[in-house]
């Protein structure tokens, strides 16, 4: 074996060795705070399943509480593209369930996955509590049958349902006028071969 190569190896494991010492440092922290009924001190999360393909929903909340949700609409040969933005704060008892929940699941903890999967979409939960992390990831074909990240992305979901969406910019293009609305005279070009445009600006009468 090269020197290249064992150092590669090594680097993989001692990722690995890290990441699992990040994962029980959340664990902790999250079962400590549910214990104590509160939620851990610099506590973040996101939730994301959306692709290209696909769209989805990316969900997050931040370290004060506040939950921010997008949606995307699917894009195909492109970056996915934001069709609805939500966001509010929390209050402390849904901080609490939401935390209540993730130990339950036990959302620090990496579960076997079957290699390949139909679409190779994916949905992936990054927790933090400080400056530890953990991630774990379910292909969004099996999201319903392992009911662990489908649940954290419902409650979310239910918890946004109560705040007020943020309206997207419009994608562009003229607002049409309606009908006796204020707005300039209509304007008419007829084009007759042999005979000069005649400009039609009064529309009262009908024409001929």
């Amino acid at each position: 074996m090269n020197a290249a190569l064992r150092y590669t190896r090594f680097a993989l494991v001692a990722l690995g060795l890290l990441s699992v010492g990040c994962g029980s440092s959340v664990r902790s922290s999250l079962r400590d705070a549910d214990d104590a009924g509160s939620a851990p001190q610099g506590f973040t999360l996101v939730y994301d399943d959306h692709s290209a393909g696909f769209g989805g929903e990316r969900i997050e909340v931040d370290a004060e509480g506040n939950l921010t949700l997008r949606r995307y609409r699917p894009a195909l040969g492109g970056e996915p593209q934001v069709a609805e933005t939500i966001s509010g704060a929390l209050t402390s008892e849904r901080r609490r369930e939401l935390v209540g929940l993730l130990v339950e699941i036990e959302a620090w903890s990496q579960r076997d996955m079957p290699e390949t999967s139909i679409n190779e979409a994916k949905a992936v939960l990054d927790l933090r509590v400080g400056s530890n992390r953990s991630s774990i990831w379910e292909w969004a074909d099996d999201l319903d049958a392992n009911q662990r990240l489908r649940r954290v992305e419902q409650l979310l979901t239910r918890f946004a349902a109560d705040l007020d969406p943020t309206p997207e910019p419009s994608s562009g293009g003229e607002t049409p006028t309606e009908e006796g609305s204020d707005g300039p005279p209509p304007d008419d070009t007829r084009a007759v071969e042999g005979v000069a445009p005649v400009r039609i600006t009064d529309t009262s009468r009908p024409r001929r």
